[in-house]
């Protein structure tokens, strides 16, 4: 009988066996699903990551665009104001040598006046320089002033100036 005996030990054995079997068969299934969310969770993460490297590099790239779109216009509009003062210039040219023509022409032993005189090259400005704008043209560079550092007062009896003589309201034309 000892194999009778033998046998409750072994089924208790086996039983054993099973459950600590079916135990770690749950935890490892607990750790396969705690991997699995990390790694979609890791997943989720790269995603957005990329999806902003993305967003970054697209925003880089547009304002990359629209610098050189920029420098092109301003390239372009730098060429078209080129193309504008030369285009002048020829026009000049052609009318000096128009005016030359007919002196020539009508034979005139000298050339027309304004043939001989210098011209200043054309300059694009949008704002006219007011030194040159309230004066006649002078080959003289103005004669400066140098204005005392003593303060004028009126005498007794004078009535004060409403402006003093300075070289700078001469300068702006209120003098």
């Amino acid at each position: 009988m000892g194999g009778m005996e033998r046998l409750p030990e072994e089924r208790k054995a086996l039983a054993e066996r099973y459950t600590i079997d079916a135990d770690e068969a749950q935890r490892r299934e607990q750790l396969a699903a705690a991997e699995a969310a990390r790694r979609a969770a890791e997943g989720e993460a790269a995603r957005r990551e990329e999806a902003a490297r993305w967003a970054a590099e697209e925003q880089a790239a547009r304002r990359t665009a629209e610098e050189e779109a920029a420098k092109r216009a301003a390239a372009e509009e730098a060429a078209r104001q080129a193309a504008a003062v030369a285009a002048a210039g020829e026009a000049e040219e052609r009318a000096q040598r128009a005016v030359a023509v007919e002196s020539e022409r009508r034979g005139d032993p000298e050339p027309a006046e304004s043939a001989a005189e210098p011209r200043r090259p054309l300059v694009l400005a949008s704002v006219a320089d007011p030194a040159t704008a309230n004066e006649p043209a002078t080959s003289e560079p103005p004669e400066l002033e140098i204005a005392s550092g003593e303060t004028e007062t009126a005498l007794d009896g004078e009535a004060p100036t409403e402006n003093a003589e300075l070289p700078i309201y001469r300068w702006f034309g209120s003098a």
